[in-house]
């Protein structure tokens, strides 16, 4: 499960609030989609854990540092290790987060994207923000990701703080709900707590009263600036989180664990996917490597069946040159003799075929024919 735009804008306040200057240690890539990036400030050090697309936060989780850096993660390390990181922000309330670093006397933009598959973007801001390390290439209808282009972010809705009366409506769509989504970037989650507080069908076909609008987006906007984090469970099992109240856990058998920090919520919450991921990328390495040495053993047994036969090849023709040393010494003395004489090429391999059979005189070479 992925976290919402809502819920970045909060980790997004209180990280910068934490780590704006703060210096960068080493970066790592635990698995396919597990980093983790080693800061240090005046506080202590402290673990930015990140998993794409799902989320990112900071853990006091013991997660395992990989000994062989990918050339991705060297070229992160050489470029920001003792960076200072100046601020951290989120553009657009889009599901990214921006690091803004400077490092070895460059300005950087560190780009962490949660959406789609993930991606991380290191942009060189003295150029215009272009591309100078990027996880992984990507074209979209709107952009390309991809070394010295420029980074553009994605095209973005509405921010639910910006919304103003005229967002609240069904804009061609068949429900309110779905009217407000299509204009607005708010989870589906938060927005219908505030139609439950608006005390407003969210499936409501009709337009809403000048009355109902004030009201519901009175309700949205409170909504996402109530920031209060909350772990909802039931039979001691997590069913949701939230960075404001929801009413529909309201009910008998619902728990609410409250935290004070949005990154300590998201960290109970989630744990790195390591175990699993890692054995799957090594079995899938192993299964690779098992291919490749099954091909290299099946090419070197064809090999040496083939020296096998060369060898034997080898042996007869050296074994049928000992028992008939003296009938090529006759050969040799006889064609030496004919050449002397002027004899043609022809006339000498029929002499030659006299003695034996299978010899014959070409192209100034005798040639012994031998059963292998």
């Amino acid at each position: 499960m992925q976290l919402a735009d809502l819920e970045y804008f909060y980790i997004a306040k209180e990280m910068n609030g934490r780590f704006k200057g703060s210096r960068i240690g080493k970066i790592y890539q635990v698995t396919k989609k597990v980093f983790k990036m080693q800061v240090s400030n005046e506080d202590g050090k402290f673990t930015i854990l990140i998993q794409l697309p799902d989320y990112i936060t900071y853990t006091r989780r013991d997660v395992p540092s990989p000994e062989s850096p990918s050339n991705f993660i060297m070229a992160l390390r050489k470029r920001l290790t003792n960076g200072v990181i100046e601020s951290i922000e989120q553009p657009r309330f889009e599901r990214i987060l921006i690091f803004n670093i400077s490092a070895h006397g460059h300005a950087y933009t560190l780009a962490i994207e949660l959406f789609s598959n993930g991606n991380i973007l290191l942009c060189d801001a003295g150029r215009g923000n272009a591309i100078d390390v990027l996880y992984r290439k990507e074209s979209w209808r709107d952009r390309e990701l991809k070394r010295g282009e420029r980074y553009i972010l994605p095209p973005s809705k509405k921010s639910p703080f910006d919304i103003e009366l005229y967002d609240i409506g069904q804009h061609g769509k068949k429900t309110l709900m779905a009217g407000i989504l299509s204009k607005v970037s708010i989870a589906p989650k938060y927005l219908e707590e505030a139609f439950a507080r608006a005390h407003i069908d969210p499936r409501s076909e009709h337009e809403l009263s000048g009355e109902e609008k004030e009201r519901l987006l009175y309700m949205i906007k409170g909504v996402c600036a109530e920031g209060n984090y909350y772990v909802y469970k039931k039979d001691g099992n997590i069913v949701d989180y939230a960075v404001s109240h929801l009413t529909k856990y309201s009910g008998e058998g619902f728990e609410r664990e409250e935290y004070d920090s949005v990154l300590e919520m998201i960290d109970a919450v989630y744990s790195p996917v390591l175990t699993d991921e890692a054995d799957a990328e090594r079995e899938a390495e192993s299964k690779e490597a098992r291919a490749h040495r099954e091909y290299a053993l099946s090419q070197m047994k064809a090999r040496m069946q083939e020296l096998e036969k060369e060898e034997r090849r080898a042996r007869a023709a050296a074994g049928h040159i000992y028992k008939s040393h003296h009938k090529i010494e006759q050969l040799i003395s006889l064609v030496r003799s004919m050449k002397k004489q002027g004899k043609s090429e022809q006339e000498i391999s029929k002499a030659v075929s006299r003695i034996d059979p299978s010899a014959s005189f070409r192209n100034g070479m005798i040639i012994l024919k031998i059963r292998a």
